[in-house]
């Protein structure tokens, strides 16, 4: 029953960030055309300037950000009751409804290969959701077990692994030429930190709820909850700020798809390995190789989505 309420829960999200994103691709478009077509002599980067001042003040625009942030506060509920391994792949119907909405509203097209590309992806998911661990929370039973999970040597090391590769990653985006998979790897990364984080906060609300102890009497409970606080909202600012300079360079089409892959890898390897989510090493590398088989798949569908039209 409570792995049911996860999926529902991630199938409501999925469609209300597909839902989303394409309403915010959509007033993007408008909002350029607009500046293009009033302002011809102006710099590109003025016009950039421009473009971000009128996104702001767009109602349209605003709505899709809301949806989308809707549909992460589904997430977060998804991932209190089943795995991140569970509740991530399933995000492909955000990248299903995106697409069939920007073929309908955007005016974008789905050539033959980007279907076949559509069906990899649509099994590489199913494979991983056959292996995928049914388990949701593993820090611990109570909030004293989480922070001390918290506190382990692998934790933290993966988190400040992330934070490092991140950082390099920023620096070319920046300063250096932006490609369509260095976007996705930012995003991808910052939507794991999202997830792991927003795992943590829901097991120590859960656990906290169905103990005897409040949360204020346990040791740096407070100070953990609003430092994971902070790490998710700014790991969604950020995010979404590539994220939108993507949805300004790329279609709908292209960027969702390989979005899908590069997040699934990036949140499912994360969750999987820093909350323990097998009891044995054997269990691990088994679902370790069948995912790797599952995200080739994925990347081969992605592939054939980047490689067909503009």
């Amino acid at each position: 029953m409570v792995l049911a309420l996860g999926v529902m829960s991630a199938l409501l999200a999925a469609s209300l960030i597909g839902t989303g994103q394409t309403i915010q691709k959509y007033a993007i478009s408008n909002l350029i055309s607009a500046v293009d077509t009033q302002e011809h002599a102006k710099t590109t980067k003025s016009k950039q300037k421009q473009q971000s001042k009128s996104r702001v003040s767009s109602p349209t625009w605003l709505l899709g950000i809301g949806l989308t942030y809707l549909g992460e506060v589904f997430n977060g509920l998804a991932l209190g009751q089943a795995s991140a391994a569970v509740v991530t792949p399933l995000n492909i119907v955000s990248v299903l409804v995106s697409g069939v909405l920007g073929c309908i509203f955007l005016g974008e097209t789905l050539s033959r290969s980007q279907r076949y590309g559509y069906a990899c992806i649509i099994a590489g998911v199913g494979l991983i959701l056959v292996v995928s661990p049914q388990g949701g929370n593993t820090l611990g039973q109570s909030p004293d077990e989480i922070l001390k999970s918290l506190s382990s040597f692998m934790f933290l090391t993966g988190f400040s692994s992330v934070f490092l590769v991140q950082t390099v990653l920023i620096y070319n985006a920046l300063f250096r030429r932006t490609t369509i998979m260095l976007l996705t790897c930012i995003c991808s990364l910052f939507g794991a930190i999202v997830v792991i984080g927003s795992k943590v906060v829901s097991s120590l609300l859960q656990t906290a709820a169905t103990s005897n102890k409040p949360l204020s009497a346990t040791p740096d409970a407070i100070p953990a909850l609003f430092i994971m606080g902070i790490m998710i909202v700014g790991s969604i600012v950020i995010q979404e700020f590539f994220k939108q300079e993507a949805l300004t360079r790329f279609s709908m089409t292209k960027f969702q798809p390989i979005f899908f892959a590069g997040f699934n890898t990036a949140a499912v390897l994360s969750s999987v390995v820093l909350f323990r989510e097998f009891s044995t090493w054997q269990g691990l590398g088994g679902f370790l190789c069948v995912f790797a088989v599952a995200i080739s798949v994925i990347l081969a569908g992605s592939k054939l989505i980047q490689g067909a039209g503009p």
